[in-house]
């Protein structure tokens, strides 16, 4: 049976607490603003209080690695002006870098001095999905849009078809397309899914479980290949940890969704699917002859640049498109000793976790994340411009901080 330490989960949320969910709540109005979106003007007000938090506090090691990490990054990032293809470009993304480096650092500050970190991170992502629903249902059910879609004007649209589909239904919310709403989704869902662990009682089970039903219909209507695979990997090691806890009603609670599941799935098996199947007749499940095109020219451009990297928006300066492929954004802008360093914090935050949390709840987000990240990674493309991406990186490094022995099996 999976438990939470009783002194952790009764201490009530403070101020900090409250500033993590704000941030991450700040998602949820995706990319109006354009440039100047909510989260990013956060972030600028927070520098400079952070900049003197850093300076006048004494730190663990970890911390002075992220950050030397961060600023090593941005130096080489201003060092790759030089070569960049589009200077003017590259310095705006340059200034995104900066502003998303502190929305870690923001959020690792608050979560030093939070009295309920994780119950935050849950809250905070769980808002961000809440608040786009709405919106969302609206577009699947209206076809209808927000200003800020791009598609609309896409000339695929104009022709009736979208990625294979005829008069496609989606939703994309307040961003600019379905595969970044889908995108943000992903990496809110292993927090949703946690929600479940997390809240015993039955009204918020029931709570959460809507959201989580609404949230497969959306994705499962987007019908983004990307987003399918993270939903069935996340579901099945949630069903994995799901099945080991206990709360009264969870027997008649299961009974209930599942019904309430089948019909859904019984009544709209025939819309539900009928994208899905409209993209593979297209391609399959896993391999896409356009994009990997696409990665073979952009690996290209690496080896053109002696392996330093093209530099920010470098690779669309010169190719007029961008990879579908977090990893090849970091590895063929910022070269291979960037790349390198990301892999080795990533392979060093997954072996520490399991050392400190192995065996406990609080491994679930973590396995969800790093399993489901190779499909959430080939969803979309600029991924290191994406607020929402950011924030799941500073939250992953904030449950890394989590004090060993408060969540036990």
């Amino acid at each position: 049976m999976l438990n939470l330490d009783s002194r952790l989960v009764m201490r009530p949320r403070n101020k900090y607490d409250k500033i993590i969910i704000f941030m991450i709540s700040l998602l949820s109005l995706g990319v109006i603003g354009g440039g100047a979106q909510a989260i990013r003007i956060f972030s600028i007000i927070l520098l400079p209080f952070n900049i003197i938090y850093f300076m006048r506090v004494k730190h663990k090691k970890r911390m002075l690695f992220y950050v030397a990490v961060g600023v090593f990054w941005m130096i080489y990032a201003v060092f790759t002006l030089f070569w960049s293809p589009d200077s003017n470009s590259a310095k705006i993304d340059i200034l995104y870098l900066l502003i998303h480096f502190n929305i870690i650092l923001s959020l690792l500050r608050f979560g030093k001095y939070a009295n309920r970190p994780v119950e935050s991170l849950i809250i905070g992502w769980c808002t961000f999905v809440i608040l786009t629903l709405p919106l969302a249902l609206f577009e699947i059910i209206t076809n209808d849009h927000f200003y800020t879609n791009e598609i609309q004007t896409d000339v695929m649209w104009h022709k009736g078809e979208i990625n294979g589909v005829v008069g496609k239904r989606y939703a994309a919310a307040t961003f600019n397309n379905y595969n970044e709403y889908v995108t943000a989704i992903v990496f809110a869902l292993p927090y949703l899914l946690f929600a479940l662990l997390y809240f015993r009682k039955n009204r918020t089970q029931l709570l959460f479980w809507s959201v989580l039903l609404l949230t497969i219909l959306l994705l499962l209507t987007n019908a983004s290949r990307g987003g399918i695979m993270c939903l069935v990997v996340d579901i099945i090691i949630f069903a994995w940890y799901y099945r080991k806890i206990k709360f009264v009603g969870k027997n008649i609670l299961m009974t209930v969704v599942s019904i309430f599941l089948c019909v859904i799935l019984i009544i709209y098996s025939d819309s539900l699917f009928e994208q899905i199947s409209g993209r593979l007749s297209e391609t399959n499940m896993l391999e896409d002859i356009g994009r990997l095109a696409i990665y073979k020219r952009t690996l290209s451009l690496l080896v053109d640049s002696g392996y330093l990297g093209v530099g920010p928006y470098g690779i669309q300066a010169i190719i007029g498109l961008a990879p579908h492929n977090l990893w090849l954004e970091i590895l063929v802008q910022y070269g291979i000793v960037v790349f390198v360093l990301c892999l080795v914090i990533l392979m060093l935050i997954l072996y520490k976790c399991f050392q400190k949390f192995k065996g406990t709840v609080i491994m679930f987000p973590i396995v969800a994340i790093f399993v489901s990240l190779p499909f959430a990674s080939i969803i979309n493309h600029g991924y290191l411009n994406f607020p929402f991406f950011w924030m799941s990186v500073g939250s992953v490094l904030l449950l890394r901080e989590i004090p060993k022995g408060k969540y036990t099996i």
